[in-house]
């Protein structure tokens, strides 16, 4: 994921355990890879797609890929909820 992102692996793992905060270029990217709006990575909203969006992830049907983008989610929304 990092690779995909162009950033470190160490920036990464910062990233999901809250050690930083994702720059808004990465937030971004991940909104329009995973085709979901804003809101729903900020824990906002509870249906990915908001308003804008047609919800059609671009990841493939593949178990660990799944389980890894509901890992990233649902740490960076852990970590928004303690503000």
């Amino acid at each position: 994921m990092a690779n995909i992102l162009g950033i470190t692996q160490s920036s990464l793992h910062r990233y999901e355990t809250d050690a930083s905060e994702p720059p808004q270029k990465v937030l971004l990217w991940y909104a329009d890879h995973f085709d979901v709006s804003m809101d729903y990575i900020f824990g906002r909203c509870d249906e990915p797609q908001g308003k804008l969006y047609e919800f059609k992830p671009k990841i493939e049907d593949n178990e660990q890929m799944r389980e890894f983008v509901e890992m990233c989610f649902e740490s960076m929304l852990e970590g928004m909820a303690e503000y």
